[in-house]
């Protein structure tokens, strides 16, 4: 690689633990500081969920170029999926992420996925991400209702 890896990408990172990014603000622009102050936001609504819930590695960055990992409350009705790709080769079809925990009875909306499914359905079919070298994604998973 060339050394550059998006802010959005360390962050992103930085969010699956305790939020901290190296860098001198002095020298960020207001677009990155605007996406620190979203980040931050996020990180606050989040936090609950990573640090009280339950942890799920579905992808290991130790395996492959395309990772994943997805945390739960304990009492199922939120989470968090984080995805990232780092160098792959181009056309590169990344693989479905099959969410884990999920109560299979529940109805589950994901952010940015047109239809809310049963957890059972999240969990089989799995969830495919569109992401390009050094791009992640954060997605809120929220329990809409029980069936």
């Amino acid at each position: 690689g060339n050394g550059f890896v998006p802010l959005e990408f360390r962050f992103h990172v930085s969010l699956c633990g305790s939020l901290g990014v190296g860098g001198n603000l002095l020298e960020w622009s207001d677009a990155d500081r605007d996406l620190a102050k979203r980040t931050i936001a996020l990180y606050k609504e989040l936090r609950p969920i990573i640090q009280l819930g339950d942890q799920y590695r579905l992808r290991s960055p130790e395996d492959s170029n395309f990772s994943a990992v997805q945390y739960l409350s304990k009492d199922k009705s939120a989470g968090v999926l984080f995805a990232f790709r780092v160098y792959l080769p181009d056309p590169a079809q990344l693989p479905p992420l099959y969410l884990r925990g999920l109560d299979p009875n529940a109805v589950y909306e994901i952010e940015g996925e047109s239809q809310t499914r049963s957890g059972l359905a999240w969990m089989r079919a799995g969830l495919s991400v569109e992401l390009h070298n050094l791009q992640s994604v954060v997605k809120r998973i929220r329990r809409v209702s029980s069936i």
